[in-house]
This record gives C-alpha cells, structure tokens and sequence, in this order.
C-alpha cells in the first residue's frame, strides 16, 4: 500500500461557499460532523450566493478552514473515483482505498 499526501493552500473560500455549499448542506444534514463547519454553514445556507461569500471571506480562518475540510470530506468518495478514472484513462492499473482531509500547521 502506498500513502499520497496532498496538500492544499490558497483556498477561495467565497468560490467554495458558492459553488459547493448547497451540496455539503445536503451531505451534512443528520450527519455528526465538525460542528463548528456545520454551525457556519447552517447559518449560511439560506443566504443569497454573494451574501454567502462575503461572510464567509469574514469569518476567522479556522473556521474557513473547518468548512474547507467538511467539503473535501464530503466528497472523499468522489475523489477517489476521479483518481481511479484517472489512472486507469492513463493505463493504470490501481484502486483508491480511501481519501482523508485533515488541517496540518503551516508553521515549518
């Protein structure tokens, strides 16, 4: 088994919110996931889409950070069916097993 990290920086958050946040509502719903994602997100979900990217461009970075993570872990399974699709257009025989989002520090 082999173990791929990926890492993420320079997120636009306000293009996340709208283009994605409808869908990880959706997918948070009834599920036990970071609540402080999930409380920003509620709140934000019956806001207009630009109402919606102005306040989260506001929000402290944690909690941006918090809804970046709920997003990429709502689509894990997804991800994984890309990478697969991927690998096997190039001609590549593999399978990913699992897809994990988690924040790391950035201090070096």
């Amino acid at each position: 088994m082999i173990e791929v990290k990926i890492q993420i920086d320079q997120i636009d958050y306000g293009g996340l919110a709208q283009q994605a946040l409808p869908t990880v509502l959706e997918r948070l719903q009834g599920s036990k996931g970071d609540s402080k994602a999930a409380q920003a997100l509620k709140g934000l979900g019956h806001l207009p889409a630009d109402a919606m990217k102005m306040m989260l461009n506001a929000m402290p970075q944690d909690v941006k950070d918090s809804i970046a993570l709920a997003f990429l872990k709502s689509y894990q399974e997804e991800i994984a069916a890309q990478v697969n699709r991927l690998a096997a257009q190039k001609g590549v025989q593999l399978t990913v097993t699992g897809v994990e989002a988690v924040k790391v520090s950035n201090k070096k």
